[in-house]
């Protein structure tokens, strides 16, 4: 919008002879001919108007082919630009009037996009102020920061790093490839937060291919990063992408499954099967009830009946690993519980059925998790300890005395009966 600078004079006489106009401010990036409309409102930090200030860092500067959608949560969105700049980087300061009266308890939706296309989105996902989580300036104002290629919402611009590895990720299962975005002096790989390769960097290279040890053997439980010290001193370490890697052979050859997924039932059992290589550990949950009460507060639930800890086998296939039946678990009858000891493999342990008052024993078959199956009941560690507290312990469960009922008749190890 073009402005006139009015010299005004005493009078209105005197106006007419001696009143002069400025010179017109040029158009400019920083001063765009934009009218003044409710999509494109001219906004200014010093006035008393509620605004929202939004500033956008990226590593090359250059901000003129990008923008941003906006919208109010629940409805519709638009393109605005970034109307002005600072040392940070580019800036889009609008009125929150632009939206509804409700917008401070919906939430203002963005998205960093290419200018007039959604040719590029900056960060994929969307994203949205929550102003609750925000406090204005003195100029009424609500700022937050964004760093191109990073999700995150900031409200503090001392909190952004803009130094940065721009690109860091698995050429294959046996280089690294990383891009920092200024001069770097020294570099780390890190596995598992120890450092398996460090170096020193003499020239100024513009990105770096990391070749691994022949013997090195990538796995995809393990967190790989890359620690880079820039020339300030100043350092940052980021998580190498891996997902380059799906595609390999080495990847293919490690972790491809044919067999059968999800949940498998005969009439004995239910198992639960997941293809998950990334994962360390599953849990399945079985719930009273298929429907949660986000979907339905009134008829849904969200109780647990029971926990399952997931077994790791080969191929990154999860399964449930459980000779309960699955009717058994989502009645209830069947808990798992963590154990108070640690135990080892094949280790045997004894439980009370506070049904039947009967002491049976099982046997401790997986070696990652210290929880075991149990009948509802009291588990004990030792055959001894349980027979010792069997009486007592089914009493205060079921409020009953136990009674002991003789057989009338020896029975041999390994005899079968009938009851």
């Amino acid at each position: 919008m073009k402005k006139r600078l009015i010299l005004g004079l005493a009078a209105s006489i005197l106006c007419l002879s001696a009143c002069q106009s400025a010179p017109e401010i040029p158009d400019t990036p920083d001063n765009p001919d934009t009218p003044d409309t409710p999509d494109n409102p001219e906004v200014s930090l010093e006035n008393s108007v509620v605004s929202v200030v939004i500033h956008y860092y990226r590593y090359d500067e250059k901000y003129d082919n990008w923008a941003l959608w906006l919208w109010e949560n629940g409805k519709d969105g638009k393109e605005y630009t970034f109307n002005s700049s600072d040392s940070y980087g580019a800036i889009a300061s609008y009125p929150l009037t632009t939206w509804s009266d409700a917008l401070i308890t919906n939430g203002l939706g963005f998205i960093v996009k290419s200018k007039g296309s959604w040719d590029s989105k900056d960060v994929e996902a969307d994203r949205f102020i929550d102003f609750s989580s925000l406090t204005k300036d003195d100029k009424n104002s609500y700022h937050i920061y964004l760093k191109t290629q990073d999700a995150n919402i900031y409200t503090d611009a001392n909190d952004v790093a803009k130094q940065d590895l721009e690109v860091c990720k698995f050429l294959d299962a046996n280089r690294i490839f990383f891009v920092p975005t200024s001069e770097i002096k020294a570099y780390q790989v890190l596995v598992d937060g120890e450092a398996i390769i460090s170096s020193e960097v003499t020239s100024n290279e513009l990105s770096f291919t990391v070749n691994l040890d022949e013997k090195f053997t990538w796995d995809i439980t393990k967190k790989y990063e890359v620690k880079a010290t820039f020339a300030n001193d100043e350092s940052i370490t980021k998580e190498v992408d891996y997902s380059p890697l799906y595609k390999s052979v080495a990847f293919n050859d490690k972790y491809t499954y044919d067999g059968e997924l999800g949940a498998i039932y005969n009439k004995d059992k239910t198992i639960f099967r997941v293809w998950s290589p990334a994962s360390s550990s599953i849990t399945l949950n079985i719930y009273d009830n298929g429907t949660p009460t986000s979907v339905n507060a009134t008829l849904g639930s969200d109780n647990k009946e029971s926990t399952i800890p997931m077994v790791k086998n080969e191929k990154g296939v999860f399964d449930s690993n459980s000779s309960i039946e699955f009717e058994d678990l989502c009645l209830g009858d069947y808990e798992v519980v963590k154990l108070p000891w640690e135990p080892k493999y094949c280790d045997d342990y004894y439980v009370l059925d506070a049904r039947t008052g009967i002491i049976e024993c099982y046997s401790w078959g997986a070696t990652t998790f210290d929880l075991a199956v149990k009948a509802m009941g009291i588990i004990y560690r030792t055959e001894a300890e349980a027979k010792t507290h069997r009486a007592e312990d089914y009493e205060r469960l079921t409020g009953r005395k136990l009674e002991e009922k003789k057989i009338p008749w020896e029975p041999q190890r390994g005899e079968s009966y009938y009851a």
